[in-house]
């Protein structure tokens, strides 16, 4: 019936974007070479994270933040203030990483445009705007109408949604199938594109505050008014047991958090800073009775006090009012063997040299004046505790963006546009198909 053409295909219209060097630019942008340049840059920045010590998460004026990138850019000597400036001890916020985002955005939005076009168009069995993987010429004896009609109905039994129209002299056939595999390639350039601008906007959107917490303390929260954040009993390792308390003071979530094990609830995430010394102190008279203690600069007394130090807080005070003593414990982090260790003085009323003295590493008990202080340090948890609103578009995005693409690997949208012209007796066919399978349909139905 047909003879195949040793001539090209003459150039169909596919797509009503401006030609040129616009239409370069755009393929390009929405090609899957584009998008392969940009996982690169992605990975990119991943394996600069690896190689580079990355900043602990903490807000964004944490002192001990900015300590922690000076000495980091101290240990590479010159290097360290370029790294630094850079961004490369922290990724997430470095230059680099919010322009691959950047791009990514902007790549997302021509893929979701053009997607948004296509399924639209193929809602219409309007194949202009398919992305033609196949293409091809026939010469046939007869009328083009008659033959457009037979493909037309061998399309049409394929489970082809087809239209014709007439541009000229020219008879013009749109087949489309499973239209709606177009709107699921839509869903994931869209999900992919929340995903992309919920990471670009996180620095922003977030808010952050250091949480010191030692043993039986609960320490309200600034960054979520009302809520709270208490430190449980029964540490497992470095994992301490943490419970996040709402206005009411009801637990709202709990679990445990450590070094690389953050602890989730609706709208705040608990972070491990680091870890910080602490002594916890407490005393009782001869008579085994508890004794109250007041930490200096606080108005009350208490049966137990938590006192915490560091390097800006080496040394405190506190006072057994009941019985008129003053005791000063101080931080010694140079101790022998590197272990930190404390010293303690009990002053007798006015006197100004120490009744009794001593140090420990862990425990110790000292009785003077009849009263029996028992210290215990250890190391208690500095947690951040993080608002932000953007992990909300982020898992909506990474959610449906995966659901869409899953869904568009089992099935994609298979269209056609035939055009059809007289010239003189005989019929001059041309097609573009997005599919092998289409193609075959076109050349088994023109024989």
């Amino acid at each position: 019936m047909a003879a195949q053409s040793e001539q090209p295909a003459a150039p169909m219209p596919t797509d009503d974007r401006a030609g040129g060097g616009w239409e370069r630019v755009w393929d390009f942008l929405t090609s899957a070479r584009c998008a392969a340049i940009l996982t690169l840059l992605t990975a990119l920045a991943f394996f600069i994270a690896g190689i580079f010590p990355q900043a602990p998460a903490a807000g964004a004026d944490s002192t001990a933040q900015l300590r922690w990138l000076a000495e980091a850019a101290a240990r590479w000597g010159a290097l360290g203030p370029a790294l630094r400036g850079l961004g490369l001890f922290q990724i997430a916020a470095s230059p680099l990483w919010r322009g691959v985002l950047g791009l990514w955005v902007f790549v997302l939005l021509l893929h979701a445009a053009q997607e948004l076009r296509r399924a639209l168009r193929y809602a219409k069995a309007d194949a202009t705007a398919l992305p033609p993987r196949a293409r091809g010429q026939w010469l046939a004896d007869g009328d083009a109408a008659r033959v457009l009609g037979a493909l037309d109905g061998a399309l049409s039994q394929a489970g082809y949604c087809t239209r014709t129209e007439r541009s000229g002299d020219r008879l013009h056939l749109h087949a489309v199938r499973t239209g709606w595999a177009a709107w699921l390639r839509l869903g994931a350039a869209v999900g992919l594109l929340l995903a992309a601008v919920a990471l670009l906007l996180s620095g922003l959107s977030s808010r952050s505050e250091e949480v010191a917490l030692g043993p039986g303390e609960t320490v309200a929260l600034t960054v979520r008014a009302g809520w709270s954040v208490a430190l449980g009993d029964g540490a497992e390792g470095s994992l301490w047991p943490v419970a996040v308390l709402g206005p009411e003071g009801e637990p709202l979530s709990q679990g445990f958090v450590g070094p690389q094990r953050p602890l989730w609830t609706a709208s705040l995430t608990l972070h491990m800073a680091r870890s910080s010394l602490g002594v916890v102190v407490s005393a009782t008279d001869g008579q085994g009775k508890p004794v109250s203690l007041q930490a200096a600069g606080e108005s009350s007394a208490a049966g137990m006090l938590f006192l915490r130090f560091d390097e800006d807080q080496p040394e405190q005070y506190f006072a057994a009012p009941d019985v008129g003593d003053t005791i000063r414990l101080a931080l010694n982090p140079t101790a022998e063997n590197g272990t930190p260790a404390f010293a303690f003085q009990v002053f007798h009323g006015m006197d100004i040299q120490p009744a009794h003295e001593g140090t420990f590493a862990d425990e110790t008990t000292t009785t003077s004046n009849g009263i029996t202080y028992r210290f215990a340090a250890g190391q208690y948890p500095v947690l951040v505790a993080a608002t932000d609103i953007s992990r909300y578009p982020l898992w909506a995005g990474t959610a449906i963006a995966m659901v869409c693409i899953v869904a568009s690997a089992w099935v994609s949208a298979r269209a056609a546009l035939v055009q059809a012209a007289q010239v003189d007796n005989r019929v001059a066919v041309q097609y573009l198909a997005t599919d092998a399978e289409t193609e075959a349909a076109i050349r088994k139905a023109l024989g």
